[in-house]
């Protein structure tokens, strides 16, 4: 396969993703030159520099679950160089992307994030909703107050400081599905929401010209993942998706400590 990267998979979906990219991957249990999928649910940080250590081109972390504090230690700045792609379910880059345009660089006033999940789900899900309001506001979060599943966060915007407000709720009993809603307000206004993963994200974005609701993406977040981590590596460039994972997580586990 002239020009197909290899990809080092194990699992079913990324499998499938292969398959869909076929001519520009295969499949292969070698790493060295490859793009390896690392499972989230582990210990991924180990995981990802032993790929590398290994000499893959690229890693993909799929769906990561937790970051505990060694993932931080192990991942400073200067112990990875190689391109790492981390697919959030409920922060996906096509549609960060997608809210972005619509919103033709228009700058929030403020931004809201609505977050229920069960106690697993709780952190991640949170973590996605704040990537949102910092693509959303255009700067880095900070903690300014809170308590009790409200918090009140500011962005470091282009044009000056964006209140966000966090409000998270625990979902008990039977399982349930994470629920996500975020809203950029201002001249223009973002509305993401988001349910079960796999059901799609629903983006809305209202002008003084009316209101548009994005199509549904339909490509599934392992095939774009893996399709990022693809175009790194014949880019050279690097995503910052593992910088901001850590960063969110921070923030996060900032957040919630009090309640555990």
């Amino acid at each position: 396969m002239s020009g197909a990267r290899a990809v080092v998979a194990t699992a079913r979906n990324y499998r499938a993703a292969v398959a869909e990219l076929r001519g520009s991957a295969h499949h292969s249990d070698l790493v060295p030159g490859a793009v390896v999928v690392i499972p989230g649910g582990g210990p991924w940080w180990t995981l990802l520099l032993e790929a590398q250590a290994a000499g893959a081109a690229a890693v993909v972390v799929s769906n990561p679950g937790r970051v505990p504090p060694e993932a931080g230690s192990a991942l400073s700045a200067d112990a990875v160089t190689l391109p790492v792609v981390v697919e959030r379910p409920y922060a996906r880059a096509d549609i960060l992307a997608d809210a972005l345009d619509a919103r033709a660089r228009n700058a929030p006033t403020m931004v809201t994030v609505e977050c229920a999940a069960p106690a697993p789900d709780l952190g991640a899900t949170l973590r996605d909703g704040l990537r949102w309001a910092a693509v959303l506001a255009a700067g880095q979060l900070s903690y300014c107050v809170g308590g009790d599943g409200t918090f009140l966060l500011e962005a470091a915007g282009v044009s000056g400081p964006v209140p966000v407000t966090a409000g998270v709720r625990l979902l008990t009993g039977d399982a349930r599905d994470p629920l996500l809603r975020v809203m950029a307000l201002g001249e223009v206004r973002s509305e993401i929401e988001s349910g079960r993963v796999g059901a799609g994200v629903r983006l809305e974005t209202a002008t003084l010209n009316g209101t548009i609701q994005a199509p549904l993406r339909y490509e599934t977040p392992a095939r774009l993942a893996l399709r990022r981590a693809l175009d790194s590596c014949r880019s050279g460039e690097r995503p910052d998706d593992l910088e901001h994972l850590l960063s969110d997580h921070d923030l996060v586990a900032h957040l919630l400590e009090p309640h555990k």
